[in-house]
């Protein structure tokens, strides 16, 4: 697939079976998985190449620079598909989704060491709901922001329960430094099942 940044996304192969068994393990990923437990290697083979001859279910290998550093799967139901990552499990409950931000830029880039200082690190998210004029501010931990500190229960409970398959709701972060001035506006959409 498209080389950008150093990028690239491939169908994983019989050789990536050692790797996808080690990020499986990986501590924060197990954290955040249904299954917290540590896998046996041999469950993990049998799984993977099980895996790997089913129809319906593509394994990819994210690379940076050659070097592997992800995975996700789709498991394909017709012509939908159910997308999971990191352990290859579903995605993560509600108490434990994370929103993901991470720096694309190159690090051959001339601006690189400049936006990996303090004041240029998105510490924070402020949260623009289309649910409710009120502006929040959410830390964003170590890899960004908690997906329950972003959308509370209550909009939650709504997006879950009020609203009809295929409706859309589009939220917006503001991405903050530790002074809280904003760095960049990210928006995404969240679509009824």
């Amino acid at each position: 697939m498209e080389n950008t940044h150093g990028l690239r996304l491939r169908r994983a192969e019989k050789e990536d079976c050692r790797f996808l068994y080690e990020l499986r393990n990986e501590e924060e990923v197990r954290k955040n998985s249904f299954q917290t437990g540590i896998f046996s290697y041999e469950d993990h083979v049998a799984w993977f190449e099980r895996k790997l001859e089913e129809k319906n279910t593509r394994i990819y290998i994210l690379e940076q620079d050659g070097e592997r550093i992800g995975q996700a799967r789709v498991d394909l139901e017709g012509q939908n598909g159910e997308i999971s990552y990191a352990d290859g499990h579903s995605l993560p409950s509600y108490d434990n989704a994370r929103i993901w931000l991470k720096c694309i830029l190159d690090k051959a880039d001339p601006n690189w060491l400049k936006f990996n200082k303090i004041p240029y690190m998105a510490i924070y998210s402020f949260v623009l709901s289309p649910l409710t004029d009120e502006i929040r501010l959410v830390r964003n931990e170590s890899s960004g922001p908690m997906f329950k500190e972003v959308i509370p229960e209550s909009e939650f409970a709504h997006i879950t329960q009020s609203m009809k398959p295929g409706e859309e709701l589009r939220y917006a972060l503001i991405l903050a430094n530790v002074y809280k001035k904003g760095l960049q506006k990210l928006e995404f959409t969240i679509k009824k099942q």
